[in-house]
């Protein structure tokens, strides 16, 4: 639980172009943590929690879903790495029946 909390605490903006993680993000030891349902920009669940790496490899843990994936690419821009890993994750998530 203290590993998938939020540490950034409020004396840290969490919102505008300089905060890479996007808004309703926020960060825990290691990597980016979820903090509500519907802000974000990609489909998943309060206290999804995940990283992506500088050579294209990313992981995100859904304890919601009950649900991890691992995805090992291999990219070198990092704008197209973000939009692998948010693409990726939109789906996975999507091709979850209920």
């Amino acid at each position: 639980d203290y590993m998938t909390a939020d540490h950034l605490g409020i004396s840290i903006p969490k919102k505008g172009p300089g905060y890479f993680l996007g808004e309703g993000t926020g960060f825990g030891l290691g990597f980016a943590v979820r903090e509500n349902t519907g802000v974000v920009r990609t489909p998943g669940y309060e206290g999804d929690y995940g990283w992506a790496g500088a050579g294209g490899t990313s992981f995100f843990i859904s304890p919601h879903e009950k649900l991890c994936a691992v995805f090992m690419t291999e990219a070198n821009d990092m704008g197209i790495m973000a939009y692998y890993a948010r693409l990726k994750k939109t789906l996975v998530m999507a091709s979850i029946i209920e």
